[in-house]
């Protein structure tokens, strides 16, 4: 799972004043990252780092996922490859890696948000892979 630009404003990382016991559950019963980089300046970038595994430069998508910046991915993102071993791959909101949503090989698309347009760019980000 990942959620669009919060950091570490969670209270698993320190912050008394926001309550988020959900993702504390979470972050207590899996991997929390302390001390991490983002390979890219950008998001577009970086978060395409995020679903491939790779650097922008391996990945293709080397700048902003704009109209008239229409990088797309030259690998497969996770939602492609966790639907291809079984798994349901569930995009709510938007993503921000290319501006063509139904080629990541999410199983859903549910364009949620107050930005919600055909691009799937939404105001919120959020993968969820489960067994099918």
């Amino acid at each position: 799972m990942t959620t669009h630009d919060i950091g570490r404003h969670l209270h698993c990382y320190g912050i008394g004043s926001v309550a988020s016991p959900h993702l504390d559950a979470l972050a207590s019963q899996g991997v929390m990252f302390r001390q991490a980089f983002c390979t890219a300046p950008q998001c577009s970038p970086s978060r395409a780092s995020l679903a491939t595994g790779r650097y922008p430069h391996n990945n293709g998508v080397l700048g902003l996922a704009h109209p008239g910046f229409d990088w797309e991915l030259d690998v497969p993102h996770a939602a492609s490859v966790f639907t291809g071993a079984g798994f349901e791959a569930h995009l709510f909101g938007g993503q921000h890696v290319t501006l063509h949503p139904d080629s990541l090989g999410f199983t859903t698309i549910s364009r949620v948000g107050r930005n919600s347009r055909s691009s799937g760019r939404a105001s919120s980000h959020c993968w969820i892979f489960r067994v099918a």
